[in-house]
């Protein structure tokens, strides 16, 4: 038997015949209430993702009387390779059991449930910082990029310090609180991939084939500077809406970062502090040695970030650049100019505009004429002329 207390006036519910995640209403207050399903320790009550090893879950963790994310390990995927699902296990032990910090999400716990591995972690009701972006010619503000990537330097830092590596550095990786500060998420998650023989890149969504470090491409696994590398691609994106490199596959997305001239982000961002946009360029080197130190680049978003202090929240930003004027189709961003096009269209009686102030009014002198006639017309009735 299932039963649901409702949250609002405390009674029971027996649920017992009814779907996992449908909708019940309360026969008390009416209060919508959900079916949740019970994995373990913990009551299931909507799923939210899917990647490319786990599906998440929204859950309750009644013990503790709050709110959490569930990642389990996907079915298919236990049926087909129970080494994988052994790599994911392992590496979700590791995690659970690595040193905190206020930047990384941290995780509660993890272990087996119906043989499927899983771990669970606070459950961010803001989202990540992918489902923030905004749609074009809307861009983050330079003051919330700022915080952003201060805080996933500081997170990479001390994973670093820690001989960890993330690998799977991305916007969907990017948790937001409620207070819209950064929080990474699945550090090292996807090592188990590199674990299991027969897997590569290719596998991989096409968010973490953008942001793959050459070390990634050449399938040897993550590191520290492939970190980097990867969290100054997806800044410079975040900055700019550019990708710093083209390619569709292996082969060609390399010979794109050994090759291709890009623009130094500020080039393209006007508004962005100088000596973090050359970081990031120095972040996309092909070389690993030729990238920052991870430490370098948290004191620089800390310097910038602490001279734009007033940070934007994310929803009040995209609104303000929604109100900006923009062509259709404009592909221009926030930080450029908008041109906007010229129509043949007479306006309204009340919204003439006035004369431009830099364009001299021939009616002062119709006036002044008119006057000197009439002056003169008076003068010769008048007999005096």
């Amino acid at each position: 038997m299932i039963k649901i207390r409702c949250y609002h006036c405390e009674q029971k519910l027996d649920v017992t015949d009814m779907a996992a995640f449908s909708k019940v209403n309360c026969p008390l207050c009416a209060t919508t209430l959900t079916v949740p399903r019970e994995f373990g320790a913990v009551s299931l009550i909507a799923r939210v993702g899917e990647g490319m090893l786990t599906e998440v879950y929204q859950a309750i963790d009644p013990a503790l009387d709050r709110e959490v994310a569930v990642k389990v390990f996907l079915a298919p995927l236990v049926e087909e390779d129970a080494t994988l699902a052994a790599a994911f296990r392992d590496r979700a032990k590791q995690a659970a059991a690595a040193p905190t910090h206020p930047g990384i999400a941290t995780t509660f716990s993890c272990g087996e449930h119906d043989e499927r591995p899983f771990l669970t972690m606070p459950f961010y009701k803001n989202g990540t910082v992918h489902s923030k972006i905004p749609p074009v010619p809307a861009l983050f503000s330079s003051p919330q990029l700022y915080a952003w990537l201060c805080s996933a330097a500081q997170a990479l830092q001390h994973l670093h310090t820690n001989h960890l590596a993330h690998g799977d550095l991305r916007p969907r990786n990017f948790l937001l609180d409620d207070d819209d500060e950064l929080k990474l998420a699945d550090a090292g998650l996807l090592q188990a991939v590199w674990d299991v023989e027969g897997y590569n890149i290719l596998t991989l969504e096409k968010d973490r084939f953008q942001g793959a470090s050459p070390e990634l491409l050449a399938h040897q696994g993550a590191s520290p500077a492939g970190d980097i590398f990867s969290l100054g691609h997806h800044f410079y994106v975040l900055f700019t809406g550019a990708s710093p490199y083209g390619g569709v596959d292996i082969q060609s997305r390399l010979a794109a970062i050994r090759d291709t001239k890009r623009p130094e982000p500020f080039r393209l961002r006007k508004d962005m502090d100088r000596k973090l946009s050359e970081l990031i360029s120095a972040m996309l080197s092909p070389s690993p040695d030729d990238r920052p130190a991870i430490a370098e680049i948290a004191k620089a978003a800390e310097e910038a970030r602490n001279s734009n202090p007033t940070a934007n929240s994310t929803e009040a930003y995209i609104r303000d650049q929604a109100q900006a004027p923009a062509t259709k189709n404009s592909k221009a961003r926030p930080t450029q100019k908008i041109a906007t096009a010229k129509r043949s269209v007479t306006p309204a009686p009340d919204t003439i505009p006035e004369p431009d102030s830099g364009q001299k009014s021939t009616v002062p002198f119709l006036i002044a004429g008119a006057a000197l006639l009439i002056t003169i017309l008076v003068l010769w009735l008048a007999g005096i002329i």
